[in-house]
């Protein structure tokens, strides 16, 4: 369970692109691949294990037109549309991400969101791009934490 599934239930977050009523929670997903739609690229297998990616790229914004990150309005699994409290999840095939045979999906569904986030603070406001700018990357481990940083 993500913080983000508490506050829906709540009521402290409200969805920006729901188009029902309703949504199934679950934006921390991990499985195997049960089918595969006809247009999916054979790197793809069934029974093949898998996170998903929390959000959905809209495929319209400024940046989705020309393919570049970030989409300026991603969808978030579980949040706007539906997610992985279900059997079933439905998933593009550009948010699967392989795992090890030998990572537990419980920890497995954790990792997309929890790189996603900070990845988005380091590259979105951070901008280490610009020039003079700092860059800080973080590792964070079972007993500690560690930080290294540049520029």
């Amino acid at each position: 369970m993500c913080l983000s599934d508490v506050h829906l239930i709540d009521g402290t977050l409200t969805p920006l692109f729901l188009e029902t009523p309703e949504v199934t929670l679950g934006q921390e997903v991990a499985g195997e691949i049960d089918a595969i739609g006809p247009d999916v690229p054979g790197r793809w297998r069934e029974g093949q294990r898998v996170a998903l990616e929390a959000g959905e790229r809209c495929g319209q914004c400024p940046n989705c037109v020309r393919f570049r990150d970030p989409c300026l309005q991603v969808r978030t699994r579980g949040v706007d549309y539906d997610g992985g409290w279900a059997e079933y999840a439905l998933a593009g095939q550009h948010t699967l991400i392989p795992i090890l045979d030998d990572l537990p999906f419980v920890q497995a569904a954790i990792v997309p969101d929890a790189v996603s986030t900070p990845r988005g603070a380091v590259t979105g406001t951070g901008r280490p791009s610009l020039p003079g700018r700092r860059a800080c990357g973080v590792r964070a481990g079972s007993a500690r934490t560690g930080c290294s940083c540049s520029g």
